[in-house]
């Protein structure tokens, strides 16, 4: 397995890019343990759902538990 650190810094260089292939292939060196955090999951749903990618169903689901079991952040309450 690729290390974490060079794993994520693909993940950053797909994020610049349409999503697809590329997106598809970056996120696979994370799964099936992948990051459990918003913006990972949420960028994981989001490609594979773009690229329709067999994956998509269950990155929703994974995302849909996180934020059901994860409090907004305060900040999330403030004015700007």
């Amino acid at each position: 397995m690729m290390d974490e650190a060079r794993a994520s810094a693909l993940v950053a260089l797909a994020k610049a890019m349409p999503t697809g292939p590329t997106c598809v292939r970056a996120l696979s060196y994370f799964e099936p343990d992948v990051p459990w955090n918003a913006d990972f999951l949420s960028y994981r749903a989001q490609c594979y759902e773009s690229a329709a990618q067999g994956l998509a169903q269950h990155a929703q689901e994974d995302l849909r538990a996180f934020l059901a079991h994860n409090p907004t952040k305060f900040s999330a309450f403030l004015v700007r």
